[in-house]
């Protein structure tokens, strides 16, 4: 009997306890025993940290009743009792990245955890305004590049990446013109170097100066200065293609065989025909083609191996005849304008701004290719980059025919921010 009794004390015992326990969990806040879910679009005040859970008392407080009754029903149930919690994963502030919780200290209390706040920086100001200019002018395809000071890419895009290979159009003048400089350094020549003086290598190559035009220097062709008007390639820009070789020595000996066909010199007037001739003067001080001469002193020294010069756009030759992506050209840009360049520190031949296929004023280098066709899906091609001072550089494609003024409108939303 007296087992009996003993047994249905315990078993009352034990129901008294869990009733007690029972009482004291069930009248916890609710949410008090949950991990609080945070909103991923919830943004912290500065200097706040929201935290995952109310703190738990810390381990020099003694425990609180309730917590006395649980450990004691845990421990007739031979249980043991547990000071930590599973890592959990909440959202963070930036999407994409979930803030992974460590184990939890003893007593039960998740870590405090601060969701960063992202801070705008000058890639999010230069994609905003792209994005911009390109909805303003509706234009749905197109590429990014951007490269900080620090040598970080950034590369973004529409309908195509900033990876994906396009015609630069004029922007190939800028690769001519140090291609020029490259070769003049090789041959102990100077931008004051004339037709003349180069006629021997000159007639070599193909093409004759001719006396009216022996006084012409490189620096005049470069600087766009020499002439040489009309621009002669404006007259049948693509009709005819000759993949690497290029329309360039066309339009150089229609150039230098009619005297006629003059501008006057000093004087600014913008012709590819001047690029043209450049071209020829490449192939006369290398003894290469201009596309391979300008490939291994100039394209593949800044670490681009995907340009190519060939095909329809390719027969544009020296004046526009190259195709790259936009990151390719934003690291032609960063390694060719970098301060310790040789034009870059002895500054070559420049009119009011204009130098060896680039433009320099304050400080920000540039230029701008276009292209405007019928036959064209977009109504034509567009290419623009531009390198600052502290390095930063970017670089863009876009198909359509856009005019002057929205690209001038580009450059100087794109110039504020850099």
């Amino acid at each position: 009997m007296s087992l009996i009794l003993r047994g249905l004390m315990v078993m009352i015992g034990a129901a008294f306890l869990f009733a007690v326990a029972n009482l004291f969990v069930s009248g916890l806040p609710e949410g008090e025993a949950e991990v609080a879910a945070l909103s991923p679009d919830a943004a912290p005040l500065p200097g706040d940290a929201p935290t995952l859970t109310d703190a738990a008392p810390s381990a020099s407080e003694p425990p609180s009743t309730g917590a006395m009754f649980v450990q004691m029903l845990s421990a007739m149930l031979g249980g043991q009792p547990t000071g930590t919690q599973t890592p959990t994963t909440a959202p963070s502030g930036t999407p994409g990245t979930p803030a992974i919780l460590a184990p939890a200290p003893a007593g039960g209390a998740l870590p405090v955890v601060a969701r960063a706040v992202p801070t705008p920086t000058v890639d999010d100001t230069i994609v905003v305004t792209w994005r911009d200019w390109m909805q303003a002018n509706e234009i749905e395809t197109g590429a990014l590049a951007i490269i900080l000071p620090d040598g970080t890419e950034y590369g973004t895009g529409m309908g195509r990446s900033a990876d994906d290979p396009r015609p630069v159009m004029s922007l190939s003048k800028a690769i001519t013109g140090l291609c020029v400089d490259q070769l003049l350094i090789e041959n102990g020549l100077g931008w004051d170097t004339t037709l003349g003086d180069i006629a021997a290598q000159m007639s070599a190559a193909g093409l004759t100066p001719r006396p009216w035009n022996e006084h012409i220097t490189l620096a005049a062709l470069a600087t766009h200065t020499s002439g040489l008007a009309p621009d002669l390639t404006q007259s049948n820009m693509i009709g005819d293609t000759h993949g690497a070789l290029g329309l360039h020595r066309r339009w150089a000996s229609a150039a230098l065989q009619q005297d006629a066909i003059t501008g006057t010199p000093g004087t600014y007037f913008y012709s590819n025909t001047n690029y043209s001739v450049l071209g020829v003067v490449i192939e006369a001080l290398s003894g290469q083609s201009y596309a391979q001469a300008c490939m291994d002193r100039i394209v593949t020294p800044a670490g681009i191996t995907d340009a190519v010069i060939e095909g329809r756009y390719g027969s544009l030759s020296s004046y526009a005849g190259w195709e790259m992506s936009a990151m390719d050209y934003a690291r032609f840009a960063r390694h060719w304008f970098a301060p310790e360049q040789p034009h870059m520190a002895n500054p070559r031949p420049d009119f009011d701004g204009y130098s060896l296929g680039y433009r320099d004023l304050g400080g920000t280098i540039r230029h701008v290719g276009r292209f405007c066709e019928r036959d064209h899906p977009a109504g034509g091609i567009g290419a623009l980059f531009l390198h600052a001072s502290d390095g930063t550089t970017i670089s863009l494609n876009w198909d359509a025919c856009v005019s002057p003024n929205q690209t001038d409108l580009l450059i100087e939303q794109l110039g504020e921010h850099l």
